[in-house]
């Protein structure tokens, strides 16, 4: 066990270093953080990639033949196999796709009922700071609730 004589208090220079490090670490998983939010960008490229083609076999000069050759196998031994991967494929990208974006536009309108939400919970607790009672009616506060607006039977 270390004498505690022996053990010095760490000066203000070696505190300060640390201190730098530890924000500079911070700042930087601010910013990898701030880089992930790439919403419309990651689904503009998902939109862009859904679609597999079959392949081209364009080759200039000396290529050419190498490129007939596996052109011609291609349409001789694979082509109709592919087609069927192919669609397949397609098909699930698309509804890859639109499960993102449907994501993607609930995420969203969810971050808006929860700013609206936030800023009426901040103006009902400043109109009540005065006063220590609940609210008389918490309905309009709630998440997806129903106030305001008619029932079944035509009546609030």
């Amino acid at each position: 066990m270390p004498d505690p004589e022996a053990m010095a208090e760490p000066d203000g220079a070696a505190v300060a270093a640390v201190l730098e490090r530890l924000r500079a670490g911070v700042r930087q998983r601010q910013a990898e953080l701030a880089c992930l939010d790439t919403g419309p960008a990651a689904l503009a490229a998902a939109r862009r990639d859904a679609v597999i083609e079959e392949p081209s076999f364009r080759v200039e000069g000396i290529g050419a033949v190498r490129a007939f050759v596996e052109r011609a196998s291609y349409v001789l031994f694979a082509r109709r196999q592919h087609r069927a991967l192919l669609r397949q494929q397609n098909r699930f990208n698309r509804s890859a796709v639109l499960a993102l974006e449907d994501l993607h536009d609930r995420q969203q309108s969810l971050a808006l009922e929860l700013g609206r939400l936030t800023s009426r919970l901040e103006a009902a607790a400043g109109a009540g700071a005065g006063s220590e009672s609940a609210p008389a009616d918490p309905a309009p506060l709630a998440v997806g609730g129903t106030a305001g607006r008619p029932g079944p039977s035509g009546t609030s």
